[in-house]
């Protein structure tokens, strides 16, 4: 019988998370995975046994008996490779991916056949951003009758403990540049550059926020058919985010390429404790309403990035193993659930909206 959920990453950073929340409606179902199964062993314990743990190397031939009883995998890693994902999809097991890897993501998307003649079930663009910011998005372009520019800002937090993963991934991205569509036409960025004013919720206010290579940009701008869409990252410290933006003007981040100071700067980061771990996304869409120029709103704020990250993957992992019929084939976030009572569900989300109409003869 597949009734099982695994977790591969389980014992991680927002792994660890989604296990914890999983396993108080699905005790004894859900599996933490990784490669060393002592780990595994500690991490069931803290949880009086209501995880189990399992030892499964993704990245080696997975035995088919190590799998047959799984329902659902949900996947807290960024991957080398897309092997096990294949393996899931073949044996009609549902997937969800957190990643924020725009290649990752996009590597999935092209498996959707598979999952299709499968029966199997794939969700991505699970998380703060993308996910959330996805969903906040889609709520903002549902309000206009034609959105010609999108703006994300998303703010976060330097004093919550950020795992190794999140630190990679920020580190793998402050060394290189990369490429929208601007109107039909590629323009390429350069990270941490490109800034803009935004007015974020909860009091934060006015942070200036610069360009990063989020990959809800780019799906954002092909799914909702959006000329132009930015996504823009500050942090909490005005001082952290205007010396990332200096270091990059001045080539700094080049250095990262060479392993020992990439090591050196991911050590420090890891150590690095400034302010709250608040977190905030605001999502601003321009258009047109009504035969009006239009501009309209919508964001959240909240704590903890990780655990945020966490209830969006498993609350769409609950609605999948609840769900008698549920779409087979790949399938962003937003494409599958209302973005307000997803969003209003998640514990400790504050959601704010709002608009602003100007008569056409104004714009004249």
């Amino acid at each position: 019988m597949r009734d099982k959920v695994l977790v591969v990453g389980g014992y991680g950073d927002v792994g660890g998370k989604i296990c914890n929340l999983l396993a108080d409606q699905f005790a004894g179902r859900v599996i933490a995975v990784g490669r060393n199964m002592e780990k595994g062993r500690r991490f069931s314990e803290s949880t009086d046994g209501k995880v189990l743990a399992r030892e499964i190397d993704i990245y080696k031939e997975v035995a088919e008996e190590a799998l047959s009883d799984v329902q659902l995998c949900i996947m807290a890693l960024d991957l080398k490779d897309l092997t096990f994902v294949e393996n899931c999809l073949s044996q009609g097991i549902g997937y969800i991916d957190v990643s924020a890897t725009y290649e990752q993501i996009n590597g999935i998307v092209q498996l959707h056949s598979l999952a299709e003649q499968n029966g199997a079930t794939g969700i991505i663009s699970v998380g703060l951003a993308p996910g959330i910011s996805n969903l906040l998005a889609k709520y903002c372009t549902m309000q206009m009758d034609e959105t010609y520019t999108l703006e994300i800002g998303i703010l976060l937090g330097l004093g919550e403990d950020h795992g190794e993963a999140s630190i990679d991934w920020i580190l793998q991205n402050l060394q290189r540049g990369f490429t929208l569509k601007v109107n039909g036409k590629p323009e390429h960025i350069r990270s941490f550059q490109s800034p803009k004013q935004v007015d974020f919720p909860d009091h934060l206010g006015m942070h200036k926020a610069y360009a990063f290579n989020f990959s809800d940009q780019y799906v954002l701008a092909e799914n909702l058919r959006i000329p132009e869409v930015r996504t823009r990252l500050a942090f909490e410290s005005k001082f952290v985010t205007n010396l990332f933006y200096q270091l990059s003007r001045w080539g700094f981040f080049r250095l990262l390429r060479y392993s020992w100071f990439n090591r050196f700067i991911k050590s420090s980061l890891m150590k690095l404790k400034m302010g709250t771990d608040v977190y905030a996304l605001k999502v601003e869409a321009h258009g047109t309403r009504l035969g009006e120029v239009a501009s309209t709103f919508a964001s959240v704020s909240g704590r903890s990035e990780a655990y945020a990250t966490a209830m969006v993957a498993a609350k769409a992992a609950e609605q999948l193993l609840t769900d008698p019929l549920p779409p087979k084939g790949v399938h962003h976030l937003e494409s599958l659930v209302e973005p307000r009572p997803f969003i209003q569900g998640l514990d400790g989300v504050r959601f704010s909206t709002g608009s602003e109409f100007f008569p056409m003869s104004m714009m004249a």
